[in-house]
C-alpha cells in the first residue's frame, strides 16, 4: 500500500511558489486537453477562467486553482492522478503557451504503452512524443476505460521558483468515500487559512484512501472531492467533504473526512419553465491574499450534480461556496431565452441550497451579433464574475441574425462577462466585454461587432486584466493590439488559418524598427530621447474568409521619450518590464457607431451619428483638435462627409448615401493638440440598400 505524498521541492522546504512574470495580454482562446476535450480560456485581471466551448460534450470537468496555475481535469483523468499521470498535463495556463493542438509528453521507457502518443525519440529511460488533437481523443477514450495506472508527464519547461524556508511537519488525511457510488477518482486540496501563500496544494487520493502531507504549521482547511458516476450511470456527480479550523502543531496528526456527509445540492427554480443546459460551482477555502481565489471549481453537464457538506462558517479563513446554472427557456412570443443563475454562501454552507427566483429579481439583456457575413459557426457566452474572480462562463452556438435574450440572477457583488465569436472560411474573430453590473428588474440592449470595425489599441475602460496595451520604459516599447467595435467596453481578436492575416509595423522618425505578421503583441528596443513614432496595424479579414470589413488599417502617430507620458497606474502590469518605470503611450482612440444593420448594410439617404475621439486609458490627455470622415464607393476617391464639432472630442457625422448595391469603404482621421493623430481605414465597411 503506497500513500501519495505532497512535499516541498527540496527537503525541508515548502511547496514552490512560481515567480514567473504575468502572462502577456492575450485574447480568449481554445486549448485542447490531453483527453481530447477543448475548453475556452478567458483572462480576467490576469487570471485564467475556464469555460465550456460551443459544440463540446457537456461532461463534468474539475477546475482547480492554485496561485496563478489553473488545472482543468476531465472526470476520466481524476483517478489516474494518484497513480502516475502528471497533473501538469492539465494546467491550462501552461497548455495555452504551447503550440496549438500539440502537447509534448514523456513516458517512462519500458513502461505501459500510451495509446494516442506520437513518439519522436527514445533514450535509455524516457520516451518523448506528443499528443495532437486526434491522439488526445484516442488517449482520452483509453483513459476512461483503463483502470490500471497510466504514467505520463508534460514535457515543457517550468517557471523559475523560490523556496520559502518554513519548518515542515507531516499531516495524515484519511478519507471515507461516499457509500453506494462508483468512484472515478478523488482529489484533496489542503490550504493554509492563515495565509494561503504559505501553502496551497492538491493531490490525487488512491485506493488506499489516505495521503501524508508535508506542510508548515498553522490552521488548515481540507477539501476532498470525489468524482463519481451517478446512480443511473448516465451522469457524473461531485461530492465535496470539508474539514475546517484544523490546527496543525506538529508531526503525526491526522484529519478524517467523510464523503457521505456531502448531502447539500444547489438548484434553482425559474419564473417560467426551463431546462438545465449546464452548471457549475466553486468551493473556496481561504481569503484571496494574493488576489486569486484558490480552490475547487466544477463545470457540469445538464444531468450532473454537486453535493457539498453543510458546514458552519470557519473561525480561520473562509469557506465560500457558489453555484451557477445556465437554463434554456422560451419567451411568450417564441423567442429562445437563457437563464443565467448564480448564488453564493459565505457565512457557512446550509443544508438547503435551493433558490426560487422571482421575475423582479432578474435583469434582462438583449444581445445582437453583427457582421452577418460569417460563414462558419457563431457562438456566444455569458457568465458571472465574483470579486475574487470566481465564476463560470459557457458558450453555445447561436443563430446568425436573431436577438439573444439572457435573464441574469445573482447577488449584488456579481458582475457578468460575455464573449461573442464568429467564424469564416479561414479564420475567426471574437469580442469580449469588461465585466458588467446589471440591475434586477431592468432591460439592457447590447450590440456586438456593431459599427465601424477598427484595429488598434483598447481605448475604453480598462479591459478585465490590468495591463497597459501600449506603454514604454526608458529603452523598450510594448504593444498589444485588438479589434474593436463601437461599444467602448468591448475589445477582441482575430485569428487566421493562413499566414499574413495581420501585420504590425513601428517606425521611428520614418525608419522601420519592427515589422511583424500574425502577432498581436510585441516588445521592441528604442532610445530614451524624444522621437516621432508611427504605428501601422493592418488586419486582412478577407484572408480569413470575411466578405465585409475586408481590411482594417489603423495608423497612429505620436511623440515619445523616456520622460514623457503618464505613469502606468498602481496595480497595472507593464508588458515592457516588471521592474522599470513605465509610462502609457499617448495613442488616440475613436468610437464610430456607424448605424449598419446586422447584415452590414446602410439604407440610402441621410444617416447621422456621433463619433467620439479620445486617448487610450490612463494616457496623458490633450485636446482633440479635429476629425474628418470620408467614404469611397467601389474603391474610388474618398469623399468627405459633413462633420460638426460638438466639443470634448465628439463630432456629429452626416452621411448621405446614394449608390445602392455597392461596397463602401470608410476613412476616419483625428488629431490632438500634442501633434498626435489616428487614421483608420475600413475597406468594404458596408453596402447601401434601398432607393
Amino acid at each position: 500500500m503506497v500513500a501519495a505524498v505532497i512535499a516541498g521541492a527540496t527537503a525541508g522546504g515548502a511547496p514552490a511558489i512560481a515567480t514567473a512574470a504575468p502572462p502577456p495580454v492575450q485574447p480568449a482562446r481554445t486549448v485542447i486537453l490531453p483527453t481530447g476535450e477543448k475548453v475556452a480560456l478567458t483572462w480576467v485581471n490576469g487570471h485564467v477562467r475556464v469555460g465550456r466551448l460551443a459544440g463540446q460534450p457537456a461532461s463534468a470537468l474539475t477546475v482547480v486553482t492554485v496561485g496563478a496555475d489553473v488545472y482543468a481535469i476531465p472526470a476520466e483523468a481524476v483517478g489516474h492522478l494518484a497513480t502516475g499521470l502528471d497533473r501538469e498535463l492539465f494546467d491550462v495556463t501552461r497548455l495555452a503557451a504551447l503550440p496549438a493542438d500539440r502537447i509534448p509528453v514523456t513516458v517512462p521507457q519500458g513502461g505501459q504503452a500510451v495509446p494516442g502518443v506520437t513518439i519522436t525519440s527514445r533514450n535509455g529511460t524516457v520516451t518523448k512524443g506528443y499528443l495532437d488533437a486526434a491522439g488526445a481523443r484516442v488517449f482520452g477514450d483509453t483513459l476512461g476505460k483503463n483502470a490500471s495506472p497510466v504514467r505520463m508527464a508534460l514535457d515543457a519547461p517550468t517557471a523559475g521558483t523560490v523556496q520559502p524556508n518554513y519548518a515542515m511537519v507531516t499531516l495524515t488525511v484519511r478519507y471515507t468515500p461516499p457509500a453506494g457510488v462508483t468512484s472515478l477518482g478523488t482529489l484533496a486540496m489542503i490550504t493554509n487559512t492563515d495565509d494561503n501563500r504559505k501553502y496551497t496544494n492538491f493531490v490525487g487520493i488512491g485506493s488506499e484512501n489516505y495521503i501524508k502531507v508535508s506542510l508548515p504549521k498553522g490552521h488548515y482547511t481540507i477539501i476532498v472531492n470525489t468524482i463519481a458516476k451517478s446512480v443511473d450511470g448516465k451522469a457524473t456527480d461531485s461530492y465535496f467533504a470539508t474539514s475546517t479550523d484544523n490546527a496543525v502543531t506538529g508531526d503525526g496528526q491526522t484529519v478524517a473526512l467523510d464523503g457521505g456527509r456531502a448531502t447539500a445540492t444547489p438548484s434553482f427554480t425559474t419564473p417560467r419553465p426551463s431546462s438545465v443546459l449546464d452548471a457549475g460551482a466553486d468551493l473556496i477555502p481561504a481569503r484571496a491574499t494574493d488576489g486569486i481565489a484558490n480552490g475547487f471549481g466544477v463545470l457540469d453537464g445538464p444531468n450532473d450534480h454537486v453535493f457539498v457538506q453543510p458546514t458552519s462558517a470557519p473561525r480561520h479563513g473562509i469557506l465560500e461556496f457558489d453555484a451557477y446554472e445556465r437554463r434554456s427557456a422560451t419567451e411568450p412570443d417564441g423567442t429562445p431565452a437563457t437563464y443565467h443563475l448564480t448564488a453564493d454562501w459565505s457565512a457557512g454552507i446550509p443544508a438547503d441550497l435551493h433558490r426560487t427566483v422571482q421575475p423582479n429579481q432578474l435583469a434582462r439583456v438583449s444581445d445582437r451579433i453583427f457582421g452577418g457575413d460569417a460563414s462558419g459557426q457563431r457562438a456566444f457566452g455569458r457568465g458571472p464574475v465574483y470579486p475574487d474572480l470566481r465564476g463560470e462562463t459557457s458558450s453555445d452556438t447561436v443563430p446568425n441574425t436573431p436577438s439573444l435574450v439572457d435573464y441574469l440572477y445573482g447577488p449584488p457583488n456579481v458582475r457578468w462577462d460575455a464573449a461573442a465569436y464568429q467564424g469564416a472560411a479561414s479564420g475567426a474573430e471574437g469580442m469580449e466585454t469588461v465585466p458588467q453590473a446589471y440591475q434586477p428588474g431592468r432591460s439592457y440592449p447590447v450590440d456586438w461587432m456593431h459599427g465601424l470595425a477598427t484595429a488598434g489599441f483598447f481605448g475604453g475602460k480598462p479591459f478585465p486584466r490590468p495591463y497597459c496595451v501600449a506603454c514604454r520604459t526608458a529603452d523598450k516599447l510594448a504593444l498589444s493590439t485588438f479589434v474593436m467595435d463601437s461599444n467602448p467596453d468591448h475589445s477582441g481578436w482575430v485569428g487566421g488559418a493562413n499566414p499574413g492575416f495581420e501585420r504590425l509595423q513601428v517606425f521611428q522618425d520614418g525608419t522601420s524598427i519592427v515589422d511583424t505578421t500574425d502577432k498581436d503583441d510585441l516588445t521592441v528596443p528604442l532610445p530614451a530621447d524624444s522621437h516621432t513614432y508611427r504605428i501601422e496595424d493592418t488586419v486582412d479579414r478577407a484572408a480569413m474568409g470575411f466578405s465585409t470589413s475586408t481590411k482594417i488599417s489603423s495608423v497612429y502617430t505620436f511623440s515619445s521619450s523616456a520622460t514623457s507620458g503618464a505613469a502606468v497606474p498602481t496595480g497595472w502590469n507593464c508588458a515592457a518590464s516588471a521592474t522599470e518605470a513605465c509610462t502609457i503611450l499617448p495613442l488616440l482612440t475613436m468610437n464610430v457607431p456607424l448605424p449598419v444593420s446586422q447584415a452590414g448594410t446602410l439604407p440610402a439617404g441621410t444617416s447621422t451619428f456621433v463619433v467620439t475621439a479620445g486617448h487610450v486609458t490612463a494616457a496623458t490627455k490633450s485636446a482633440i483638435t479635429g476629425l474628418t470622415f470620408a467614404t469611397s464607393v467601389d474603391g474610388g476617391a474618398y469623399v468627405p462627409a459633413t462633420v460638426t464639432g460638438l466639443g470634448n472630442g465628439r463630432y456629429r457625422v452626416t452621411l448621405r448615401s446614394a449608390a445602392t448595391g455597392h461596397p463602401v469603404s470608410v476613412r476616419v482621421t483625428a488629431q490632438d493638440a500634442a501633434g498626435g493623430s489616428l487614421s483608420t481605414t475600413t475597406e468594404n465597411a458596408y453596402t447601401v440598400t434601398g432607393s
